[in-house]
């Protein structure tokens, strides 16, 4: 992804600059607010990547892009003074997310950022490499909304997606036999019971369950 005429890529570690220049990105924090059609909130850090598909959410990623030296040949390399900050703002839009919450999320967006910063829409499902990692594979899809009361019954079924630790996520599907896949991993939960289980497809690659993994602990923690 080009920001600031900079391809950050997966959002972290070493970039090209062109003509033979490399950079560091690393990122110095990050902010979330929930935006309803009425009203925004920011969240709390515990709840960072805890998204919900019928809601919108805006995500604010500051960062840098620190340039490096070669030391001692091509392949060994400094960092010179830290970068200058830089700044994104992602607007990111469930699936079921309404017309109108995506409307407020929109001007929600140009309200906290300034001119100057980059402003990223982002759907669900198609979230770049350098928003996931913002949540160190930790992002959580709900179903429904935020705010919603639910009693969905005491397990709650997710499907691991991601290809990298730092960059999984976990969907929400429904809580049925006909979710599980054999190339994939699911993780079936129940707050109620303080019980999760880990299930592998029995084609589901080594990368995979290592997704899971982490994913999955990352759960428990919180």
């Amino acid at each position: 992804m080009l920001l600031e005429g900079v391809d950050v890529r997966r959002g972290y570690g070493k970039v090209s600059l062109g003509e033979g220049r490399a950079a560091e990105v690393s990122t110095v924090a990050v902010r979330v607010w929930h935006v309803a059609e009425c009203e925004h909130r920011p969240l709390s850090p515990e709840s960072h990547g805890q998204l919900h598909e019928a809601d919108t959410y805006v995500v604010h990623w500051r960062y840098t892009v620190t340039s490096l030296v070669s030391r001692r040949g091509a392949d060994q390399c400094g960092a010179q003074a830290l970068g200058k900050e830089r700044s994104c703002y992602f607007f990111w839009q469930g699936r079921a997310s309404s017309t109108g919450g995506r409307a407020a999320a929109a001007l929600v967006t140009v309200e906290l950022g300034k001119e100057s910063e980059a402003q990223v829409l982002v759907s669900q499902g198609k979230e770049p490499p350098c928003f996931l990692q913002l949540f160190r594979g930790a992002m959580v899809v709900h179903a429904g909304h935020r705010e919603a009361l639910r009693s969905p019954g005491p397990w709650r079924l997710y499907l691991v997606r991601g290809e990298l630790a730092e960059e999984g996520a976990l969907l929400e599907v429904g809580c049925a036999c006909a979710s599980l896949r054999s190339r994939a991993s699911l993780a079936l939960v129940s707050a109620e019971r303080g019980r999760l289980v880990l299930w592998h497809g029995s084609k589901a690659l080594p990368s995979v369950r290592a997704v899971a993994h982490t994913a999955c602990q990352w759960l428990t923690e919180r």
